[in-house]
């Protein structure tokens, strides 16, 4: 009666898990009343709806990108303004999340050049991402065309508000399960495995970069670097590191350096500690990894096209694929280049193993 579903999976021995679908619309959404011991099993999805994430810093586009996904929902993703406008012309988004800081083409600047462009684009939904949340900082972003603002680390309560807040109700599907069919703190755990491991690969060198950036000048550069790691520490709880990032951002405002001396030790030395303590879960991790497997031919095509779609258009998804792709012989290259980022000579191995497979 409600254009849902109910299914019921029966296992021998184990019972049966009895789903509930009900698609959320303005009429029923606030007719959903369920006891404090249902609630705990309700999962919100989105399969359907088309969100774009933009963001200068792989690691916050691989963690806003992963909480979207606990929603099953797909994301695109733009490493800059320059490449979000790009995409925001080809495709119809339901949502843009914007990161407000961005070297060359910040937010700001940003959505001004969409909505400049007049018609849908004037309406398109785009909310600010923002590690630095001060007061009025909503109207702030109300003002400059933004339609909303999350703060950085994300929350996952905050982030599913926004998405249930904005996106069309038609595409929204909450489900009941008696029995919790899915496990999301095991997918943050395995988000937050993954990034820890971009945090690692894009930090090790952060210290010298800034301290290269400071001795040429470069203000903006030691800026950007502080207000990263600020937002990455956030997220990854590292509570000190992101303190003293913050001081030093704070310190770099409006391009004048005002910083100390001990500031930069005290960063050095929380950022060594971060690395060092991560390196060393990943060395145990990569320890741990599974023995190669061998694929027939036409287990390789399927999976090889499953992933090239993503590849040809730099989306994030394909990140998914790296620790099952490090177990097959023959695809640790191909693991490799997509767990760098590296998604054109990702798939230029991958056309080179499909033609060898013809």
């Amino acid at each position: 009666m409600m254009g849902g579903d109910i299914i019921a999976e029966s296992n021998y021995g184990q019972g049966t898990i009895f789903t509930v679908t009900i698609p959320v619309t303005a009429g029923n959404e606030e007719n959903l009343h369920l006891s404090d011991k249902e609630q705990d099993t309700i999962t919100m999805s989105a399969p359907d709806a088309k969100i774009l994430v933009t963001d200068d810093n792989e690691f916050n586009l691989r963690v806003t990108s992963g909480l979207l996904n606990l929603m099953e929902i797909n994301t695109e993703t733009a490493i800059s303004g320059f490449k979000a406008i790009e995409l925001i012309k080809e495709n119809d988004y339901d949502i843009v999340f914007m990161d407000h800081m961005m070297p060359e083409m910040d937010g700001i600047e940003t959505v001004h050049k969409i909505r400049a462009m007049g018609g849908k684009y004037e309406k398109l939904i785009i909310i600010a991402l923002t590690a630095n949340a001060i007061k009025g900082a909503r109207e702030m972003f109300i003002d400059n065309s933004f339609d909303d603002f999350l703060s950085k680390p994300i929350d996952i309560n905050e982030m599913r508000e926004m998405v249930k807040r904005y996106l069309p109700h038609d595409k929204l599907k909450i489900t009941v399960s008696k029995d919790g069919t899915q496990s999301s703190s095991a997918i943050e755990d395995e988000i937050r495995s993954k990034s820890i491991s971009t945090f690692v690969k894009e930090n090790r060198n952060a210290f010298m970069e800034m301290t290269k950036a400071l001795s040429s000048q470069d203000i903006k550069t030691a800026h950007r670097i502080a207000h990263t790691i600020k937002s990455s520490a956030g997220y990854l709880d590292k509570k000190k590191l992101q303190e003293v990032a913050g001081s030093l951002e704070e310190s770099f405002k409006d391009g004048i350096a005002n910083h100390t001396p001990q500031q930069l030790r005290i960063f050095q030395n929380e950022l060594s500690a971060a690395l060092f303590e991560y390196e060393t879960r990943l060395k145990n991790s990569e320890e741990e990894k599974q023995e190669i497997v061998i694929l027939t031919d036409l287990e390789k095509t399927i999976l090889l096209d499953e992933l090239e779609p993503l590849l040809k258009r730099d989306d994030f998804g394909a990140a998914k694929y790296v620790d099952k792709l490090r177990t097959i012989s023959g695809m640790e290259d191909l693991a490799e280049a997509i767990d760098e980022y590296d998604f054109a000579g990702a798939l230029a191995i991958l056309k080179e193993i499909k033609s060898a497979n013809v």
